[in-house]
């Protein structure tokens, strides 16, 4: 059963550059940028049909934008009817340096993200801006609230199939939720992970000294989150296959690759009761990956690296712990050739990390 950290599609995502202003307010991390966005317990009051995939951290990849953070929330479809599959909701949550800077990016979204909507009525929301709008695409009805609150936007976007369409009061009252988180991290006042989160993924994740460039998000994960994006089409059963491994902790973290404009590198690490789990997780990759596999490096007897079309992904067992290490380029036209050494490179570092007594 294939388990990959894929991407979002980048046009389901605003992308965004570091370059606050010489008298910013704090930038935000990535965590806090997230935890703003949709959660997936106000989604469930809704529809209780979507997972969230692993959330996209994309600072950095438009050049000339005086965004501090950008994150995007996806919640995919995971239920049987055939038609939606392919549905799913979207959280974007961009924060600049101050409203003004936040007004110039909201014009800027509505005229080039959100180019060939149309605009629809729907119910007052607590945000300085804010507009409702609908477009068809490839099949599927997408409706979008897009909004500003203070130094921050975003939008909350629901694509499904035609016969299952989402209305402005549905955003609305998801919206209703992101508000006051949106308001808080406009304010600098939104909270980032408890002691007890930062301590393990301190230990866990890449040392500072492996960093491939800029960090630009971390965050803790449910199961879900990795079994959504299963390539079989049978989320539900990565998930029984992923639990009843017992895991215990995914966590992720972001990076943009110092020298590479526009290249992503993601790491996900899980933990599991045993070490025999840890390594039956990793051997269905190594599995999948085959006698075509690329070199896996110093990463332990367990491992498999593999490129899909420009998508690098290693993924290692070390004890009763499983490193997954990825690299791509979502906005750029042709595979980054600079990936395999990068994934490989962190890859080897991380392995000695985990491994050591």
């Amino acid at each position: 059963m294939r388990r990959t950290c894929r991407p979002i599609l980048a046009a389901m995502v605003l992308s965004m550059s570091i370059a606050p202003a010489a008298h910013a307010a704090k930038a935000p991390t990535g965590y806090q940028a997230a935890s703003a966005a949709l959660q997936w317990t106000e989604l469930q009051r809704l529809d209780r049909q979507f997972w969230p995939t692993l959330p996209q951290f994309n600072t950095g990849l438009q050049p000339g934008s005086t965004a501090q953070a950008n994150v995007a929330v996806s919640y995919l479809y995971v239920g049987k009817d055939r038609k939606r599959q392919g549905a799913s909701v979207d959280s974007t949550i961009v924060v600049y340096a101050d409203a003004r800077a936040a007004r110039r990016g909201y014009a800027e979204a509505r005229k080039v993200a959100d180019a060939g909507g149309t605009t629809v009525t729907g119910p007052k929301v607590p945000a300085a801006q804010y507009r409702y709008f609908t477009r068809d695409a490839e099949g599927f009805a997408v409706r979008t609230l897009r909004w500003r609150v203070g130094r921050v936007i975003g939008r909350i976007t629901a694509v499904d199939a035609p016969s299952h369409p989402w209305s402005s009061a549905e955003l609305a009252r998801l919206f209703r939720d992101v508000a006051p988180r949106a308001a808080k991290l406009s304010a600098g006042r939104l909270r980032g992970p408890d002691a007890q989160t930062r301590e393990r993924q301190a230990e866990v994740l890449p040392a500072a000294g492996l960093a491939p460039g800029r960090e630009i998000g971390t965050i803790a994960l449910p199961p879900e989150a990795w079994a959504s994006q299963d390539s079989t089409g049978h989320p539900r059963a990565a998930l029984r296959e992923l639990v009843g491994s017992r895991v215990f902790g995914i966590d992720q973290r972001n990076w943009l690759v110092d020298d590479h404009p526009g290249v992503t590198v993601s790491v996900v690490w899980f933990g599991f009761a045993r070490p025999m789990e840890a390594a039956g997780f990793v051997e269905d990759f190594v599995a999948e990956t085959g006698k075509q596999g690329l070199d896996a490096g110093d990463t332990g007897p367990t491992a498999g690296f593999r490129n899909a079309n420009g998508f690098y992904e290693l993924q290692f067992a070390a004890g009763a712990q499983v490193g997954d290490v990825a690299c791509w380029a979502p906005f750029e036209t042709k595979p980054p050739k600079a990936c395999e050494r990068v994934v490989r490179d962190l890859a080897e570092g991380w392995y000695a990390q985990l491994s050591a007594p």
